[in-house]
């Protein structure tokens, strides 16, 4: 069977599909670990190299790079947080909820019947059901 959707009506997804996870971010955010800490090895041995200090400024340039590489990362994902709180909230705010006006409720009280409750008999007495 056939469905005729108008134009550019997306078809009706019942499961949502699950986010991916960016591989190509987290290539990137390697690539981008590695090569700052080599221009910052390079720097300390050019340094070094200048005041013939060996290997005091390398070693020194790579823990600041790194240092610095895990403090960036940081910021990173507390920013990626605070959005993923952000959005949550948003949609928690944005869902309907469930709300109920007692005063819109038409109800009676529940009345229970007591003996009291049942028919007198003709001469003003209880009378007993035959059963």
């Amino acid at each position: 069977m056939h469905v005729q959707r108008a134009p550019g009506q997306d078809p009706v997804r019942l499961v949502p599909r699950p986010k991916s996870i960016d591989a190509d971010d987290n290539v990137g955010r390697g690539m981008d670990f590695a090569l700052v800490t080599l221009v910052f090895l390079g720097i300390g041995w050019v340094i070094d190299r200048a005041l013939g200090t060996r290997p005091a400024f390398m070693i020194g340039c790579v823990v600041f790079a790194v240092a610095g590489q895990f403090v960036k990362m940081y910021y990173e994902y507390e920013a990626t947080m605070r959005g993923h709180e952000a959005e949550l909230a948003a949609a928690r705010d944005a869902a309907p909820r469930a709300s109920v006006v007692l005063e819109d409720l038409a109800y009676e009280p529940l009345q229970i019947p007591s003996e009291r409750d049942q028919p007198l008999g003709r001469d003003g007495r209880d009378h007993e059901v035959d059963a």
